[in-house]
């Protein structure tokens, strides 16, 4: 069976699952909850001491201390900064890191950046690591070896200012039960030295959410867990040349064939999976390339931003200045960022007429996607209410007034496809929940 079809087949696999849960009551909030929700939002520092193909590796001037004070004028309140720690760890026992490579000198400014502005920073181990059936056995060793030594290198650092991430992205073709004895390994090796920094673990096939959704928690109290979220992949990653497992053509729009409802699904079962087992989680990577159409990139972020704010789950956003970037130009400033992004992340101030504020799952729009008609479930006695549908300019494209009704509907035949928000207001409360018109 070709690793094409594997991939074809465990997508197809995620994207089918649905995590059936019942939600328990909360429990005492950790130490890790409290540094989870300190992410808030946050920048990868990608393409920098990940990318050792890069001729120049490290460039001493792939981000700079002016890169974080701009990130951290748009908002920005944590940094994950992906670095190839493999590139510099020994192949053969006692599997030494060498960290007297100049990408440790350039991790050092990252990590004294991080500090003179106030924000977090996640120290990624990322690419690398070459992991298939026939070799794992020798590389869970080794990645233990590697997180002890860097333990032991990074054990000043302030544990409420600076956290470390396992493992990026893990072989997608590789089960759990492969990919488990890594996380564990890494977790008691580096618990031998340090129990006080809290650390970040993902899931098998390269952290998709619904893999995390169906991940059994570590015993280990002081965890953060992180997905990521490019799906459907096909869209977020078309046009690009080194997308795996082969290019996807230019020209997927989005919605597509309800593709849409896939990403609800994903931060459904997160959200749900995350409550039931009271663990801290966060969106460690998204974002939709440069390639597609502008207005299939608004509508991806618009939901994305929704279901981010609707399930209050922090953020890190791939990437802030090449193939993901939420700039239509340089350099990085409020007035060179695309609208959407702005209003559906709320980076800077909003660029929009009106505010998005959280969006509430007490009530409920159907169908969604609409084409002709859609209808509004409303809570008990919410009342009488107004309505407003505007796109993402802020431009109101539709308002209603409606008596107290337990359902209401409105035609969307006139509207263009597209992504619009739907404000309902009582007069006690205003409630915005995402709509996608085809």
């Amino acid at each position: 069976m070709s690793n094409v079809f594997l991939f074809r087949q465990l997508r197809v696999f995620f994207a089918a699952c649905t995590v059936l849960v019942v939600l328990l009551p909360a429990k005492a909030q950790s130490v890790a909850h409290e540094r989870a929700a300190a992410i808030v939002k946050g920048q990868n520092l990608s393409n920098w001491l990940e990318a050792y193909w890069q001729s120049n590796y490290p460039n001493p001037e792939g981000y700079t201390r002016q890169s974080i004070m701009q990130m951290q004028e748009a908002g920005m309140r944590s940094l994950r900064l992906p670095v190839t720690f493999e590139y510099f760890t020994d192949t053969l026992p006692p599997y030494a890191i060498h960290t007297n490579n100049a990408t440790f000198a350039l991790i050092d400014s990252a990590i004294t950046w991080a500090a003179d502005f106030d924000m977090l920073l996640i120290i990624d181990n990322h690419h690398g690591w070459e992991v298939n059936t026939a070799n794992y056995l020798q590389q869970v060793p080794r990645m233990a070896a590697m997180w002890k030594q860097l333990a032991q290198y990074f054990a000043g650092l302030d544990p409420d200012r600076y956290l470390f991430e396992i493992w990026n992205e893990p072989p997608i073709l590789l089960p759990e039960s492969y990919i488990r004895p890594f996380y564990q390994a890494c977790l008691d090796s580096i618990r031998t030295t340090d129990t006080l920094h809290t650390l970040v673990v993902g899931a098998h096939a390269a952290n998709l959410g619904l893999a995390l959704a169906a991940t059994t928690p570590y015993a280990d109290n002081n965890l953060i867990y992180t997905f990521h979220s490019y799906e459907p992949y096909n869209f977020t990653h078309q046009g690009f040349p080194w997308a795996e497992p082969f290019p996807f053509p230019v020209g997927t729009p989005f919605p597509l064939n309800n593709n849409d409802t896939l990403l609800t699904n994903i931060y459904t079962s997160v959200a749900n999976w995350r409550n039931v087992h009271n663990v801290p989680v966060f969106l460690g990577e998204f974002g939709v390339g440069v390639h597609a159409d502008d207005q299939s990139r608004c509508n991806w972020i618009a939901l994305t931003g929704a279901l981010l704010n609707e399930f209050n789950i922090p953020w890190i956003y791939w990437d802030w200045q090449y193939d993901f970037s939420w700039f239509e130009q340089l350099p990085p400033a409020s007035g060179n960022m695309t609208d959407c992004f702005n209003d559906a992340l709320q980076v800077y101030e909003s660029s929009g007429t009106q505010p998005h504020p959280a969006v509430s799952s007490n009530i409920r729009l159907y169908p969604n996607p609409a084409q002709e008609w859609c209808n509004l479930q409303l809570p008990a006695g919410f009342g009488g209410f107004s309505l407003q549908i505007y796109n993402l300019a802020g431009k109101i494209c539709l308002q209603q007034t409606f008596g107290s009704h337990a359902t209401a509907g409105f035609s969307t035949g006139n509207l263009q496809k597209g992504m619009y928000f739907v404000a309902v207001n009582n007069g006690r409360q205003q409630i915005t929940l995402p709509l996608l018109v085809y």
